[in-house]
């Protein structure tokens, strides 16, 4: 049965046998009705089999019409085939939708073949998915994501089918435009792995082709990147793609594109844990996003800077910063909107305001909005935005605070929603919060420097000599204090306490009074106040 589903009509052949021969099998009975059809009605019938899911009539005018059939002829065509239980009519949301039953959309894709006819409808059909998404996204900042997925959720069957033939016998070019295009849908469908694979496809194809070095390569190279991030994380890969959109909004002198091309860059290296490089791409964004006038931009530009400071420990600065930015997403044309990762702005938003006031001395403060948070970003059930909720804030947060049924139901959630979806770098954040759950000293192979920060700053067991390498190296890292209190633990007593005053002149700098607090209870193991 599973190898046969493909083949609809071997699947359901016989009926009764005292039937009409009409009604003997399915497709004696298609048969019939297709023979009554008018020539415009036979056109109409086989060009909408195209569509995978359901359709609105401004799409099927827009698909159907031309080569011989006018749009008013489709529009009465449609109606036949609705009062002749063809084509089903659906209500919803005071709109028409329609749709072929699967079976007759197989029959009628027979009827349509692969040949010249099917190639017309087929770009008639991208060029008006190409024309609804691009008018979309072009207005999605501001917009509900809630709203936005409930009108345009049920298309992907349709881009699948499209991305198809364009990247067989169809349109190369209109294939890479309308992969960037869609990519929010993808995102907000929590589809990653699905969108890489189709970007990969598009860039092996149009390799050698004249697309090379155009604006649809740049953005592919952008998006391509975007699913490089919550697939695989911050790889070279990732960071060569957005170094390849920079060179060709350089030379195409697109200075809209370079910046989503360099907020790119500034994403890898921060969850690489190269946080004074990104804070040198946080101030290089800042200023061409702050000459655009756009708030989307502006709330950008002093998030990345937030962050930025962050982790490199100017937490002070840091949350000047974020105050900007909440104040920002109280003005009435920023009420509902994403950010540049595709990701509740919302929750990220709290995800750094959690970690910040629990740096700050103020654990029940940090763990109300962790709880706060989690219960918002669960209920919006968007696979991207409860992995970074919950991993970047929610629980750790809740394991520094001590609430370990919290750390593990949100865990739960997390491993959950990465293993469905195969995202691999938020995945490896549900592996480390295990193993400290688990009271287990084996933590992920694979995780980055952040990540590996993160664990290391919750449990001493995550703790490594390479953390203590790289905060020589960096200087000054937000879990420096801490990292210099674990390690001064394993030091006899004159060289700990030396260790522990370092470690507390930075903490004292960095405004983090919880680790201030940390490393008094180790001084006072050595009888120092």
């Amino acid at each position: 049965m599973a190898r046969r589903l493909d083949d609809r009509f071997s699947v359901l052949t016989k009926g009764r046998r005292t039937a009409m021969p009409r009604q003997q099998t399915l497709r004696a009975t298609l048969d019939w009705s297709h023979d009554l059809l008018s020539d415009g009605e036979k056109a109409v019938f086989r060009r909408l089999s195209v569509f995978r899911s359901s359709f609105e009539l401004d799409a099927a005018l827009a698909t159907c019409s031309g080569s011989g059939v006018e749009e008013f002829a489709v529009f009465d065509a449609l109606t036949a085939l609705v009062d002749k239980s063809l084509v089903t009519m659906d209500r919803r949301d005071r709109s028409s939708l329609y749709r072929l039953l699967d079976t007759t959309r197989f029959y009628a894709a027979e009827k349509l073949g692969k040949g010249s006819e099917f190639d017309d409808v087929m770009r008639r059909h991208a060029q008006q998915c190409l024309k609804l998404f691009s008018s979309e996204i072009t207005v999605w900042d501001g917009k509900n994501p809630a709203q936005w997925l409930a009108a345009n959720s049920w298309r992907v069957d349709d881009l699948r089918a499209v991305f198809d033939w364009a990247f067989t016998t169809g349109d190369r070019q209109l294939g890479v435009d309308l992969i960037v295009a869609s990519a929010s849908l993808w995102f907000h469908l929590s589809l990653p792995s699905e969108y890489l694979a189709i970007a990969r496809r598009a860039m092996s194809t149009i390799s050698g082709t004249d697309l090379v070095g155009s604006v649809a390569e740049l953005e592919l190279q952008a998006t391509y990147g975007h699913a490089l991030w919550h697939t695989a994380g911050p790889t070279q890969d990732m960071n060569n793609a957005f170094l390849r959109a920079v060179e060709i909004a350089d030379q195409l002198d697109l200075p809209a594109h370079k910046l989503r091309a360099v907020w790119g860059l500034w994403a890898r290296a921060i969850l690489y844990g190269n946080y004074r490089e990104s804070l040198g791409l946080a101030e290089q964004f800042k200023e061409p996003a702050y000459a655009t006038g756009e708030l989307a931009n502006i709330q950008t530009a002093d998030h990345m800077l937030a962050l930025s400071h962050h982790f490199i420990g100017n937490q002070p600065q840091a949350l000047e910063l974020l105050m900007k930015v909440i104040a920002g997403d109280d003005a009435p044309v920023r009420a509902n909107h994403t950010n540049h990762a595709q990701v509740d702005g919302k929750t990220a938003v709290l995800a750094l305001l959690m970690r910040i006031t629990w740096l700050r001395g103020d654990p029940d403060g940090a763990l109300a909005l962790a709880k706060d948070c989690a219960a918002d970003v669960l209920s919006l059930d968007h696979d991207l935005s409860i992995c970074y909720g919950l991993a970047i804030g929610c629980i750790p947060v809740a394991l520094w605070c001590g609430n370990l049924t919290a750390a593990k139901e949100w865990n739960g959630y997390l491993m959950s929603r990465t293993t469905q979806r195969g995202l691999r770098h938020w995945q490896v954040w549900a592996d480390g919060f295990a193993a400290i759950l688990d009271a287990k000293n084996v933590f992920p192979d694979d995780a980055t420097a952040m990540q590996a920060e993160v664990f290391a700053a919750i449990s001493a067991d995550a703790y490594s000599n390479d953390l203590q390498v790289r905060h020589d190296a960096e200087g000054s890292l937000w879990c420096g204090p801490e990292i210099l209190r674990v390690s001064a633990m394993r030091f006899e007593e004159q060289s700990a306490k030396a260790m522990l005053d370092a470690a507390l002149v930075i903490a004292d700098r960095q405004g983090a009074l919880a680790w201030t607090k940390r490393i008094a209870l180790s001084h006072r193991q050595y009888g120092v106040s």
